[in-house]
């Protein structure tokens, strides 16, 4: 990968050739699909609020602070876009597209416990909503106590192939591809879960075969996770 000539502020170059180039090269180094447009959300939102804050180094200094302190930005947000816009910017000093980092000594901020206590009643109740007669009930039942059961990521869950359960002897392989880790594993899945899975995979169409993920769309479409958080939601 060829370097730039350092300047006494930023490169001429556009951000958006930039941001492409970084990404090849995150992708090179193994990243995760979900990571990769997390990178591409979290930058593009920055320059969609402040345009011109590639325009010099102060200005793009003023505007990532603007961006960080948003009115009303949860402690995760402000965490997550930090996270990702300091690792970007970081890759374009050592590239020589900026002289310094401006987001180099800013802290993330105390997040709340993400831990919650829920009732077993209130699950009862959850999992009784999914119309279990329909495909897309199904799967949500489905997704539902399998992440109950395992504790899974739903970027991983929403991943995974057929071939990637045996339900014989009750188990799923996370494979490096879809684990966030970028390291695969193996999950025991209860009883409960494994009937619910192998009802689930009988109603798929079988030109479907190994082709589509358990947990897709009726259609045989990818699931994305943000769909999926808007559908639990729903059934919340």
């Amino acid at each position: 990968m060829s370097r730039i000539q350092r300047t006494s502020q930023m490169t001429s170059r556009h951000w958006e050739d930039i941001l492409e180039e970084f990404l090849r090269f995150k992708l090179l180094n193994g990243i995760a699909k979900t990571t990769h447009k997390d990178y591409i959300r979290t930058v593009n939102l920055l320059f969609k609020r402040f345009p011109d804050a590639w325009g010099s180094y102060y200005k793009l200094e003023e505007a990532v602070i603007d961006h960080l302190n948003q009115e009303g930005i949860a402690p995760a947000t402000f965490n997550s876009r930090l996270t990702y816009l300091r690792t970007f910017f970081k890759w374009c000093v050592e590239e020589g597209h900026l002289k310094k980092n401006p987001l180099t000594k800013i802290k993330k901020r105390k997040e709340g416990s993400r831990i919650v206590a829920i009732s077993i009643e209130t699950l009862q109740e959850l999992i009784r909503v999914p119309d279990q007669s329909t495909f897309v009930g199904m799967r949500d039942y489905t997704l539902i106590i399998f992440t109950l059961d395992t504790g899974i990521r739903p970027s991983e869950a929403l991943a995974l192939q057929p071939n990637d359960f045996n339900l014989i002897s009750g188990w799923v392989r996370i494979p490096d591809g879809a684990a966030k880790t970028r390291v695969s594993r193996t999950l025991n899945i209860s009883p409960v879960t494994v009937d619910a899975l192998k009802r689930l995979i009988d109603m798929r169409p079988r030109s479907w075969a190994n082709k589509v993920p358990v947990f897709s769309t009726e259609t045989g479409n990818v699931l994305n996770r943000h769909t999926w958080g808007d559908r639990l939601e729903r059934h919340s």
